[in-house]
């Protein structure tokens, strides 16, 4: 039998997942995609007036 997490690990592992999530919708003209000098992408997104600086992962590149 394979042993793993707790169902109370879990619960706790799957909220905080949850809580770490970001979905909004947002037009393109407001996005900025752009690779560092180290070639890790970043997204810039102005958010009415408020530019918020978002890391871009490996799913989303794919």
């Amino acid at each position: 039998m394979k042993s793993g997490r707790s169902l109370s690990d879990l619960a706790f592992e799957l909220q905080r997942q949850r809580s770490a999530k970001n979905d909004i919708v947002v037009r393109s003209s407001l996005m900025m995609y752009r690779t560092n000098f180290m070639g890790v992408p970043d997204m810039d997104i102005d958010e009415k007036g408020d530019v918020r600086h978002y890391g871009v992962s490996k799913l989303a590149r794919r």
